[in-house]
């Protein structure tokens, strides 16, 4: 079990209108929440709800990783706990760590799980021999979590393949290569569902590999709160922390939707995404943004519509459009928010980002206000991203600039350079104060 840590901000207080313990991160000046994954997502939200709903289903979950520390993890049930190893020697599981803690630690997106298996795949020879361990033993996860890439090993695609016969739900990290890597052919054919990550202000993160067989891209980029290897409080991310966001979040899902295919989680992330840079830039057939509260809503009007679950129904009504429809509620003003008394911003947040998550413009608008007012100059710039269509790619120019003058590696501005003006490429070449490396990544995307 996790053991304790001091923090004043939770998953009941994502937003902080409050003093608290844990530092904001700071990107070219903008202040984001500590919790800002979670809140793009409205995990918090989503657990409130989860709360009122009878007779849920734990589901079966297994995360495969390179290793995990059982201190800093929430176990659900008595497995082993693979450390991670180089060679011989004992490493600090870090990355594992990280993981598992995305799913249930503290700021965790889910409790609706059985943690039944954690998995140290660091040899490729290993992924038959946990498959065969569910399948020998007759209890096979509904859900794996895989933030280690494959490459082009047919083997294990051909071992989630199988997975897939059997109703597995495998959600399989896209890679972190961009430019210079794309995600192997192998993986991109598979049935394993690939996720990618985004950045706090929208944009899809600079090393993310992205294509048309990603299902979403997910909030984490370098700035994702969980809990280390050694337990502490730790900024994780990429599309290594991006996998985990979804698969929780259809956890949640699943726990009172239970018979929901392969086919209906895609369909239903899909058409409850926000859409990305590159949906605004006209490749509709690219990832949109995860929209997990939406995402959620929709499945309790499925489950609904369709008590008993047959596959008929559910294709059906997530066929249906009128299913993503909301009526708007009445607008909450950035005015009305500023006047709110500072012991109750927290719940006045949490209903201004409930009505923008279900496709209310305005309200995101004035959502993004109330941020500003508050501080959050980064999670004000991501809820006006998703109230337009249109890109600013001047001001996007801008800020890649602004971010070469830093001296900032891995920033999401870099990703678009094809689509900036020809002032860009001249600005890096003739930069006096990045080197020669640098200017070669910059050029690079």
């Amino acid at each position: 079990m996790i053991k304790s840590l001091k923090i004043l901000m939770t998953m009941a207080c994502l937003v902080s209108t409050q003093a608290n313990e844990i530092n904001a991160p700071l990107i070219l000046g903008k202040k984001l929440t500590p919790f800002w994954a979670q809140e793009y997502i409205g995990a918090d939200l989503i657990k409130d709800e989860l709360k009122k709903i009878q007779n849920l289903k734990k589901i079966d979950v297994a995360v495969i990783d390179i290793g995990f520390e059982k201190d800093h993890i929430n176990l659900t049930e008595d497995i082993e706990v693979p450390p991670q190893l180089n060679g011989r020697r004992r490493m600090i599981g870090d990355h594992g760590t990280s993981v598992v803690n995305i799913f249930n630690g503290p700021y965790g997106i889910t409790d609706q799980l059985n943690l039944m298996s954690l998995g140290r795949v660091n040899y490729n020879f290993l992924y038959s021999y946990y498959w065969d361990t569910y399948v020998e033993s007759n209890r096979i996860p509904r859900i794996i979590s895989n933030s280690v890439g494959w490459s082009d090993n047919q083997d294990i695609a051909d071992i989630a393949n199988e997975a897939f016969e059997k109703d597995v739900l495998w959600f399989l990290a896209s890679g972190n290569g961009h430019p210079e890597e794309e995600t192997s052919k192998v993986e991109r054919e598979s049935k394993a569902l690939l996720i990618g990550s985004f950045s706090p202000s929208g944009l899809t993160s600079s090393d993310t590999q992205n294509h048309e067989s990603l299902l979403v891209l997910a909030p984490a980029n370098n700035e994702l709160a969980t809990i280390d290897g050694r337990g502490r409080h730790s900024l994780f991310g990429a599309t290594s922390g991006a996998t985990p966001m979804v698969a929780a979040s259809v956890t949640n899902v699943l726990s009172f939707l239970p018979k929901l295919k392969h086919h209906h989680v895609i369909a239903l992330i899909k058409k409850t995404a926000f859409k990305s840079v590159e949906n605004k830039l006209g490749n509709e057939r690219m990832p949109g943004l995860f929209n997990g509260y939406k995402f959620f809503k929709v499945a309790q009007r499925v489950a609904k519509q369709c008590p008993n679950q047959d596959k008929t129904c559910l294709d059906q009504v997530i066929k249906d459009r009128e299913i993503y429809q909301f009526t708007k509620t009445k607008v909450i003003s950035c005015k009305k928010f500023k006047m709110t008394a500072t012991v109750d911003q927290d719940e006045t947040l949490k209903a201004m980002r409930t009505s923008a998550f279900l496709g209310n413009n305005e309200q995101a608008r004035e959502l993004a206000c109330a941020y500003d007012y508050i501080g959050f100059e980064k999670n004000a710039q991501y809820f006006r991203f998703i109230t337009s269509d249109k890109l600013d790619l001047k001001a996007m120019e801008e800020s890649a600039m602004k971010a070469i003058d830093e001296e900032i590696y891995g920033i999401s501005y870099y990703r678009y350079r094809s689509h900036y003006s020809d002032k860009y490429n001249t600005y890096i070449k003739e930069h006096k104060k990045i080197g020669p490396y640098f200017k070669e990544s910059l050029l690079s995307f």
